[in-house]
């Protein structure tokens, strides 16, 4: 097992939204809609953003970095309010929602780090524990959970991150990266209370989302039957779950598809939908032997494309009261596989007026077991990052590479 290198927490503080501006606000309330009630239980997001700044002495980070970051934050959350509250469940109310008052503010821990930067910051194999030092924990209880948490690690004379939990019910991956670009581009500027760009700024309507099912309540209910809480005259416990039961002694690595295998890979799959949908026509029974013959690509391309075609306003709704209950209604033996992230998110585009990001990577996959998706640093690929069982990694990187070799 790979040493852990010591971790010196420098100051643990609460950021509240610029109490100053005319922007601020006493107290509100958003409701929550069943996008969110759906993932009220779910694990944490976790992300970290990796920052090389090999000149970066103790003094400069506590005197310049640090103070910028943490300004231009309290002006960011003016802009979003409702990270800096939580969600609360009265016991007179049918549901739960996200409050926020005066008072509130966002959790954030300074550390200092003397682990190896470029380790962390690495596409090799590590373990997952390495990275969990770099995160922050979500404060969740029975009544109350925060929507997200931040912790900045300075590495001297290497660089800093920036580590983010976000509750997964609250936050999107959109959500979460227009907030942090958000802040990044104040953060740039020089002006006092600089207005965001249009395609920055959040909405918070929630009566644009239509629930004719009333799928919020049935999804609540999902989750209050799954875990049978038994709490006399109390609602669900907001209390989020750890894991999805991963393997906890794991390990992550990053692999990369250039754009030239992304064009490949795209042409074949194509030709392999087109090759099903002619044998399917000229003989069902042909066609299982053909997608067979191409490794079961035929059968993944086909069924994400028979989805995507089919999704309308209808689709949405309809069997939406059964969708969290099948995915815990899964056959025995069988692999559930997660996506985490998408490659149009722009992760490297978070440029807070230090260079881009060095790398980033979503830490939660060790508690999920998905699979992470991003676009290259470069911009001329896919990353990939995955977590499995240290023993699989030898099998699962000849595979990668063999992979690609016959495309």
């Amino acid at each position: 097992m790979a040493s852990l290198k010591a971790l010196k927490i420098l100051d643990l503080t609460r950021v509240a939204p610029n109490p100053n501006s005319p922007h601020s606000a006493a107290e509100f309330s958003l409701p929550l809609t069943f996008f969110d009630a759906f993932w009220i239980k779910f694990p944490p997001v976790e992300r970290v953003f990796f920052y090389q700044l090999t000149d970066s002495n103790p003094h400069h980070f506590i005197s310049v970095i640090l103070p910028k970051l943490k300004h231009s934050l309290s002006l960011t959350l003016l802009h979003y309010l409702p990270l800096a509250g939580s969600i609360i469940w009265p016991d007179d109310a049918p549901k739960p929602s996200i409050h926020y008052t005066q008072n509130d503010a966002v959790s954030l821990i300074v550390a200092e780090s003397n682990a190896d930067f470029h380790r962390l910051s690495g596409d090799g194999i590590r373990e997952s524990v390495e990275l969990r030092s770099l995160v922050p924990e979500l404060l969740t209880c029975d009544d109350k959970a925060s929507l997200i948490s931040l912790q900045i690690t300075f590495f001297p004379n290497q660089g800093f991150c920036l580590g983010v939990t976000n509750h997964h019910a609250i936050m999107d991956g959109m959500s979460v990266l227009m907030f942090m670009k958000s802040w990044a581009y104040i953060c740039k500027q020089a002006e006092e209370n600089p207005a965001l760009l249009p395609e920055l700024t959040p909405l918070f309507d929630r009566t644009v989302i239509r629930d004719p099912a009333g799928l919020d309540m049935v999804y609540l209910k999902n989750w209050s039957d799954f875990f049978n809480s038994g709490r006399t005259n109390k609602h669900l416990s907001l209390k989020v779950m750890q894991n999805l039961g991963v393997n906890p002694n794991s390990a992550r690595a990053t692999f990369k598809l250039t754009s030239e295998d992304v064009k490949i890979l795209k042409q074949r799959v194509l030709s392999i939908i087109n090759k099903v949908e002619r044998d399917d026509q000229m003989n069902p029974k042909k066609q299982q032997a053909s997608v067979m013959e191409e490794n079961g690509i035929g059968i993944v391309a086909e069924k994400i494309s028979d989805i995507i075609k089919g999704i309308d306003e209808k689709e949405l709704y309809e069997g939406g009261e059964k969708r969290l209950t099948k995915s815990w209604d899964m056959e025995q033996g069988a692999q559930v596989i997660g996506v985490a992230g998408s490659i149009r998110f722009e992760v490297y585009g978070v440029d807070f007026g230090w260079g881009r990001p060095k790398k980033v990577e979503i830490v939660s996959t060790d508690r999920t077991g998905a699979i992470a998706l991003a676009e290259s640093r470069e911009g001329n690929g896919v990353e990939i990052g995955v977590v499995l069982s240290p023993h699989e990694f030898d099998v699962f990187a000849s595979l990668f590479v063999s992979g690609l070799q016959n495309l």
